[in-house]
């Protein structure tokens, strides 16, 4: 059963950065809208009365005003893993863009062959992300990255993202 505690989301610290989206605070200015840190989603609407769930929500997705990370500072990977589905390069497209273009991270790697990519002893080096490599991904089917589904031993895995600077 969910609990509020299972679904809290741990922070990595204070968000000291304003975030360099040109989106607003107000409501009804006519311009996209920041999620207030407060903002939740209830998990369930309907409950039975006899049997009534914990208040559980879950922290509303989306942009904030304050972020964690410098996007100027930040090395940013994109990662596929499990299966391949249908629009996996779009995601990748648009991820991509969206930290280059509009956060304004400099560096952005793809890392190859899901999980497996971050394990040094199986996996192949990450990619740099650009333009002229991602500009028309969308048009092809799968992951320009590759996937793979075998878990990884997560301590290897986060040693890795720590030691290629990737935050």
């Amino acid at each position: 059963m969910l609990t509020p505690e299972s679904v809290r989301v741990n922070t990595l610290g204070p968000c000291a950065f304003k975030s360099p989206l040109h989106l607003s605070t107000k409501t009804g200015d006519g311009l996209g809208n920041f999620v207030p840190d407060n903002a939740q989603i209830n998990y369930q609407v309907e409950s039975d009365m006899l049997y009534p769930h914990p208040g559980v929500f879950f922290e509303k997705a989306g942009p904030r005003e304050m972020i964690f990370f410098n996007p100027s500072e930040t090395r940013a990977a994109i990662v596929t893993c499990g299966g391949l589905c249908p629009g996996l390069n779009n995601v990748i497209r648009s991820a991509f863009l969206e930290f280059s273009y509009n956060y304004g991270v400099k560096n952005v790697l793809g890392i190859r062959y899901g999980f497996e990519g971050l394990n040094p002893a199986i996996g192949m080096p990450p990619i740099p992300l650009t333009v002229d490599n991602t500009d028309d991904i969308h048009q092809q089917g799968g992951s320009i990255l590759g996937s793979s589904r075998g878990a990884q031993d997560v301590g290897v895995m986060v040693d890795y993202l720590v030691s290629n600077e990737i935050n």
